[in-house]
Parts: structure tokens; C-alpha cells; sequence
């Protein structure tokens, strides 16, 4: 796959179409998920063309490095974390096939950025990347217990404000 991209603007603009939702999902706005995604495309292209990403699964990898540039921007900026339980599948970057579950997904977007930062981390986390609360845990240096109560801190959060928002019929 690797050998497919001819230029370091062919892999930007591929990564781009595949990846910027990520940093927007991990980022409160487009601003810091743009400057998060580009520092990812930078690490990216340089382990690119140093060969260092041999034998693995480039778009796994690329999603891994954009993952981390986003927990390591929001520890720089002393950031909190938190998520909820639906399905990554029905829930956000499945094909849909009505505007309806467009809006829905886009709204849902929205009042998943209004999370506080460390709740919204633990919930991309869980939900989008597939992290189980032992991982999580390693990962931010929390307990068990404390991603699962950001796990459900954010579902409380995320219900009460979409049942609050006029554009959502539930």
C-alpha cells in the first residue's frame, strides 16, 4: 500500500480523507484537530521515508500515530477525558444511507467535543478505537475504575445534551 503514494501530498490528502474525524473526535475544535493532524502527517512522512514501517498495516499504524499525537497534545495542554457506550459502527463513520443518520452522527459529533477533554479521550478511546479499560488505563495512567466512570460520566452527559438539543428527535 506504501508503494502506492508518489508523493508526500498524495499520502497527506489520503490520510486526510481517512483520518481528520479522528483528531476532530479527540479535539474540541477544527483549529487543534488540524494542528494535531499535521503534526501526525509530519511523524508520518518521516517514518515513511526513513522505511520504518515495513510489513505493517500503514493505515493501522497511521491511525495508531494520529491516536497518540492527540492524547500526547491534550497532555500537553493539561486536558481532562471521558466516553460512552455505543457502537463505533452504528454510531459514527459507517456508510449511512439517510441524511437523517447523517445529522444524527454530526450532532452527536458535536456534543461529543463538548465533553470534558479527559472524559472525551477515555470515550474515543473506548468507543471509536477499540480499547478495553485495562488499555486505557496503561495508556493515560488512570485505574480501571476510573475510565469506566468516564465511560458512563460521558453517556449521562451525551444523553442529557442531545435530549436537550432542539435538531435531535430521539
Amino acid at each position: 500500500m506504501i508503494q502506492d503514494f508518489h508523493n508526500e501530498k498524495e499520502v497527506y490528502m489520503e490520510c486526510y480523507q481517512k483520518f481528520f474525524g479522528v483528531t476532530m473526535r479527540y479535539c474540541r475544535n477544527r483549529e487543534d484537530a488540524l494542528e494535531v493532524f499535521n503534526d501526525s502527517m509530519v511523524k508520518v512522512i518521516k517514518n515513511l521515508k526513513d522505511g520504518k514501517i515495513k510489513g505493517e498495516s500503514f493505515y493501522g499504524w497511521c491511525k495508531t500515530v494520529i491516536i497518540h499525537t492527540s492524547i500526547d497534545f491534550l497532555r500537553k495542554r493539561k486536558m481532562d477525558v471521558v466516553e460512552f457506550d455505543y457502537s463505533a459502527d452504528n454510531f459514527y463513520g459507517q456508510e449511512g444511507n439517510s441524511g437523517e443518520q447523517s445529522l444524527l452522527k454530526a450532532d452527536i459529533l458535536k456534543e461529543v467535543q463538548k465533553l470534558p477533554n479527559k472524559t472525551r479521550m477515555v470515550f474515543n478511546l473506548y468507543v471509536f478505537e477499540g480499547y478495553n479499560h485495562k488499555e486505557i488505563a496503561e495508556e493515560l495512567n488512570i485505574t480501571e475504575g476510573t475510565s469506566h466512570w468516564h465511560v458512563n460520566n460521558a453517556r449521562k452527559i451525551i444523553k442529557q445534551l442531545l435530549l436537550n438539543s432542539s435538531t435531535v428527535v430521539l
